[in-house]
């Protein structure tokens, strides 16, 4: 919501607007990421320890992995080790990962500037549905042969079409009540005002004038 509260409230260009943001994302990173090694109980998580480099070269229960037990300055670590913010970056599959995670962060970025924070939290609904019926089946040989998760999954593009079919539905509510109210001379809820962002309270409103209006009518149209 303060990222879509940012990205509309200026009138600079959406790629002047990403790149503040992701400025401000590093400098709270950087800020964080001693703080984190501080009260992080994971070797993997302190910067500045020296660990193992994966779980593939030294095993889980390794005295490598104990914080508390010096890790592997201990006498009894013999597995490979190293240090520093990107050790372990030595698969393309975190490479991928930095990619995929940018270009997603941009992706958000653009259709929450151009649309609502709504439409930003239906579009991350569908990657959901993609991991689940595309990228589970191909990398991880997963079976779709249970027809219960399966249902439950396809909640996610039906809340989507509810939505959809709810928000042309408010709008003619509120083109409705602008032609049945335009003769009584007092505020309302037009269409022109509708941000989907709070369409639960815009619909109460709309409602409720609309409710009014044909009150109205019908007490001026009864003899």
């Amino acid at each position: 919501i303060l990222s879509s509260l940012i990205l509309k409230g200026e009138r600079e260009n959406f790629h002047v607007q990403k790149v503040r943001l992701d400025c401000g994302s590093i400098l709270s990173s950087l800020i964080l990421i001693p703080v984190i090694g501080l009260i992080a109980t994971r070797p993997q998580d302190v910067p500045w320890a020296v660990r193992p480099e994966s779980y593939e070269t030294c095993p889980a229960d390794s005295v490598c992995w104990d914080l508390g037990a010096g890790t592997c300055s201990n006498s009894d670590c013999n597995c490979p080790c190293t240090s520093g913010l990107f050790a372990g970056w030595d698969t393309w599959l975190i490479f991928m990962a930095v990619f995929v995670n940018t270009t997603q962060g941009w992706l958000v970025g653009k259709v929450t500037h151009t649309f609502s924070v709504v439409h930003r939290a239906i579009a991350d609904s569908f990657s959901l549905l993609a991991i689940y019926f595309i990228g589970d089946p191909l990398l991880n040989g997963k079976s779709l042969d249970n027809s219960t998760l399966n249902l439950v999954a396809m909640i996610v593009p039906l809340s989507t079409a509810t939505f959809t079919v709810a928000t042309a539905e408010m709008r003619k509510a509120f083109e409705a009540q602008k032609k049945i109210g335009a003769g009584f001379g007092r505020p309302r809820v037009t269409s022109v005002d509708f941000d989907s962002d709070d369409e639960s309270v815009m619909l109460g409103s709309a409602v409720h004038n609309l409710s009014m209006s044909v009150a109205n009518t019908n007490s001026i149209n009864t003899p």
